[in-house]
């Protein structure tokens, strides 16, 4: 059978009942971490080396009151404006591996990293690809 809801309030509880609390949330220091941006395995990455963000930051962050942010920040961006390029991509990493704390790792190592992670990315896509025929065949269209 149906279960029915069998609480009913009295009049003199609906009297007693007060209005709802409202509840507010305010926000007043940013605290910013800076991770680090490594060479990515993102499959859908189209062109160039795929970035990530690593699990290394940086440990002191930085603090800023919350209006300061929002007075100097530039305006937002658009989506197609938030897209890099391979190119630029690939200059993120390599400048990174230069700037890093790794003495010994050369700006050709980054690039021949660089290298290879673009061809495993491409020998991905056509593997997808392939896929995608070989799962979905493309039907032929009737023949007017």
């Amino acid at each position: 059978g149906k279960i029915r809801n069998t609480q009913t309030t009295t009049p003199k509880e609906e009297k007693q009942a007060s209005p709802p609390q409202r509840r507010t949330v305010s926000f007043h220091s940013l605290h910013i971490r800076e991770y680090d941006q490594i060479l990515g395995d993102h499959p859908c990455c189209t062109e160039g080396p795929p970035l990530s963000l690593g699990w290394n930051y940086r440990h002191t962050p930085i603090s800023v009151l919350l209006d300061e942010y929002e007075n100097s920040r530039p305006p937002r961006r658009t989506r197609h404006k938030l897209r890099m390029g391979g190119d630029t991509r690939r200059n993120i990493l390599i400048t990174a591996a230069i700037c890093d704390k790794a003495p010994n790792v050369t700006q050709e190592d980054v690039k021949r990293d660089v290298r290879r992670a673009e061809r495993k990315l491409n020998r991905q896509r056509v593997n997808r690809r392939a896929n995608d025929l070989f799962f979905h065949p493309i039907q032929s269209q009737p023949q007017q």
